[in-house]
Order: structure tokens, then sequence, then C-alpha cells
């Protein structure tokens, strides 16, 4: 008697590993930009506008990050057939 693979465990793991580094990921990066942009209202008001305006472009880089790796997303659920 022959039993059916009804789940493919290896692909199984493979997805939830894949799923697992990239969602830790997208979760640091948006975090570091949240942190990014209270540093730059800190520095402002502090006077510092050379550190305020490297927060702001760790801020930016990580918003367009994080706005990427949701566009990425979304093109790779549509294209899934």
């Amino acid at each position: 008697m022959t039993v059916a693979v009804i789940v493919e465990t290896g692909k199984l793991l493979k997805v939830v590993a894949i799923s697992l580094v990239a969602g830790s990921g997208v979760a640091i990066l948006f975090g570091l930009g949240v942190t990014g942009a209270a540093s730059v209202l800190e520095t402002w008001r502090a006077g510092r506008r050379a550190a305020a305006a490297g927060w702001a472009a760790v801020t930016l880089v990580c918003a367009a990050g994080s706005g990427g790796a949701v566009v990425l997303a979304l093109v790779v659920m549509a294209s899934k057939r």
C-alpha cells in the first residue's frame, strides 16, 4: 500500500524559514526607521543639525526599504498562479 504525500515537509519548512527571516528583517528595519525619526526630533531640538540630517537619512532609507518590502511582497503574491 502506498501513502500519498499530502504535505511536502521540505518545501513547507523552506517557506517558514524564509518568512521568518523576511518578517524579522522588515520589522527590524521599520523599528530602526521609527528610532531614527525620534532621534531626528531630539537632535534637531538640541541644535545638532548635522546629526539630525544623518538621522533623517537613516529614517528615509528605512522608510524606503520597508515600503519596498511591502511592494515586493504584493508583487510576489500577485504573480503566483
